[in-house]
């Protein structure tokens, strides 16, 4: 959540109060919003450009809620996840994702989801033939894109509700694809055909057709080459922005109702609904406080062209919110000019800093001169850091530790604020010329609206003080040798890696969502390897029944079935026992990881630092215990926290 490269606001959030916890709870209304699933992270065009303008194109129109996918094999292995988007927008072409991952989304199609294709994805893959059956296009033998050009496109379909009122020809900046093949299917619809205007044949530009209750979109128009501005306009003038709305809406809904973008800093009728108000209004500075009164200050802020404006010079210090929040969700669009380095501050006990590093791998971050979009999501036991519609990562905490964290870091001077079990936002500057604007936050209640959540409470699997809760099963007891694992000075649970055995949970559970933190020594960064067992039965230490998941470096969520037990991985990355991981998203060592799992009657899936790296079905359905298995390195362990399901 990097302010652009040399950005340096800093936006602090202060969470200083212990309270139920939310575990499980389900996704909170978006005020009416079309939740929509962006799935991308390869193209031959310039998918980080394209993608995240698309979700600000369609959160704009006040109709559509937008996530990204940067891992579609990931991420479509989650028919948890998956069932909260009404829209699939295609802007990938590369590898397959893995017969698991893409048949998930076909039933999602087929279920009711809408699905639009654009630009390359519609010849994404070479070998995919549902894929091809699904959109009506498939790659040729000879396929390419010719040189960006001015190309007419002709509207065939006014009946439809896409094309309805669109009638006519209208002119675009795009490029014309070569080799291309459409593909003739029941029900299947080409609503416009294109050419070049120097004569080139007509061929299919947009296809609609129905998969089960879904409304299916297609079209290859919309590319936009890597590096290259003036290839923006293929999205981005007026025409296309319109017809990507229509489009959008029409597969989600089955209707139109042409929208338009929203003016900044406003929020629909169904917005209010669902709790949202601005924290600027693009116009003044009502609802701040700084250290001299109300507002903002004179020094170095000002309101200009409906944006907050911080100059790198301003001495006033940073402003902070009149109201105070419990567990919220806050969003901000920001844009910045100067040098520095961005940083967003997550005060009560841990500070956060995300600089430029912190996006190497994704490099989702708009080009200089673009607004940025920032989204916390705060709750009583984690915080989820988003950029631009990708989440970057998720701060986890068990409940016990929020009353610890209140007296330490920037809250150990502030007493007035370490004693209020509630949240201030504050803003200030460090260098850098920012602009922000879309500034919003929302309330989150419990899932039951009372005073305290319904249904199971989450299980503390670890005190930090001792090994209550747990024994330890050696392999061999020879010279009465001490267990492996102990616990710390700083209240961690530690594995020394020897002597060889199993630390087993003394209860044991059925259905759950687990969360631990893990790492190798911070000292040596020695890596080595761990394995969690998830419902174990049987004694043996070593090799009970039970499915493992391995915390080794570089194998990190590779799945191991131990004994008898049973479940099916996907065939490609199933090796007799082991179903390998998709992506390796662990630190180096030393450095903490966070492992989530959710297991549910046959279903498991696995995420390392918030990213899913694998999942399986068919697992021997049964209660078993928990065991930690040293591998011969120390390991570290915090934050064990079950939550039943």
């Amino acid at each position: 959540m990097l302010l652009q490269r040399t950005a340096a606001l800093a936006l602090l959030v202060a969470i200083v109060a212990p309270g139920p916890s939310t575990a499980g709870a389900p996704p909170q209304s978006r005020g009416g919003r079309i939740p929509a699933l962006i799935l991308t992270g390869q193209n031959r065009t310039d998918w980080r450009w394209s993608s995240t303008n698309l979700r600000e194109l369609l959160e704009a129109s006040g109709r559509f809620h937008v996530e990204i996918s940067v891992g579609p094999d990931g991420d479509l292995l989650d028919t948890d996840y998956l069932e909260r988007f009404d829209l699939f927008v295609m802007d990938y072409s590369g590898s397959r994702w893995g017969e698991q991952a893409e048949a998930n989304l076909l039933a999602a199609i087929e279920s009711g989801a809408g699905f639009v294709a654009l630009s390359d994805s519609v010849a994404a893959f070479e070998d995919w033939t549902e894929y091809e059956e699904l959109i009506g296009f498939r790659r040729g033998e000879y396929a390419y894109l010719t040189n960006f050009q001015e190309i007419a496109v002709d509207l065939d379909g006014p009946d439809h509700p896409i094309g309805g009122g669109l009638d006519g020809s209208l002119l675009r900046q795009d490029q014309l694809p070569v080799g291309l093949e459409y593909v003739e299917g029941e029900g299947r619809q080409v609503l416009a055909t294109m050419h070049g205007t120097d004569g080139s044949e007509p061929q299919p530009a947009m296809v609609v057709s129905q998969r089960g209750k879904g409304r299916v979109f297609a079209s290859p128009l919309g590319h936009v080459a890597n590096e290259r501005r003036d290839t923006w306009v293929s999205q981005r003038d007026a025409a296309s922005e319109r017809l990507l709305l229509r489009i959008c809406e029409w597969a989600a809904t089955g209707a139109v109702t042409n929208l338009e973008r929203m003016a900044p800093n406003t929020l629909t009728a169904g917005d209010r609904a669902a709790g949202w108000k601005l924290l600027f209004d693009g116009a003044s500075g009502e609802g701040w406080t700084h250290k001299e009164g109300v507002g903002i200050p004179r020094d170095g802020w000002r309101v200009e062209g409906g944006a907050l404006l911080v100059q790198p010079d301003a001495k006033a210090g940073g402003i902070r919110s009149e109201e105070a929040y419990d567990q919220f969700e806050l969003e901000l669009e920001w844009k910045v000019e100067g040098q520095g380095k961005g940083v967003l501050e997550l005060s009560g006990g841990r500070n956060l800093e995300l600089s430029a590093g912190a996006d190497s791998q994704r490099r989702i971050l708009r080009p200089d001169g673009e607004w940025n979009h920032a989204r916390v999501v705060a709750t009583y036991d984690s915080v989820e850091h988003w950029l631009n519609g990708v989440r970057l990562l998720t701060v986890y905490d068990a409940p016990s530790r929020w009353a610890e964290r209140v007296s330490e870091g920037n809250l150990e001077n502030d007493p007035e604020l370490s004693q209020m079990p509630l949240t201030q936002i504050a803003l200030r500057n460090d260098g850098a010329s920012v602009s922000l604007r879309n500034f919003k936050i929302r309330r989150l209640p419990l899932e039951s609206g009372d005073s305290a959540p319904r249904g199971p409470q989450p299980v503390e699997l670890f005190n930090g003080a001792d090994l209550e809760g747990w024994e330890w099963r050696p392999v061999d007891d020879i010279n009465n040798a001490p267990a492996a694992f102990r616990v710390d000075d700083e209240g961690l649970l530690v594995s020394d890696g020897l002597p060889r055995g199993a630390l087993v949970s003394t209860e044991s559970f059925e259905d759950y969502e687990l969360d631990l933190d893990w790492r190798f020594n911070p000292v040596t960064r020695l890596p080595g390897r761990a394995e969690l067992v998830l419902r174990v039965t049987g004694s043996d230490p070593e090799f009970p029944d039970g499915v493992g998941i391995k915390l080794d470096q570089g194998q990190v969520g590779a799945l191991w079935r131990h004994g008898q037990f049973e479940l099916s991985g996907e065939r490609r990355r199933t090796n007799g026992q082991l179903v390998r991981a998709i992506s390796q998203s662990d630190n180096r060592p030393g450095d903490w990881n966070h492992l989530q799992v959710r297991l549910e009657g046959g279903e498991l899936v696995v995420r390392v630092n918030g990213e899913i790296v694998n999942a399986a079905s068919g697992l021997t359905q049964r209660a078993g215990q928990l065991s930690l298995l040293p591998l011969g390195v120390e390991v570290q362990f915090r934050g064990l926290v079950l939550q039943p399901l």
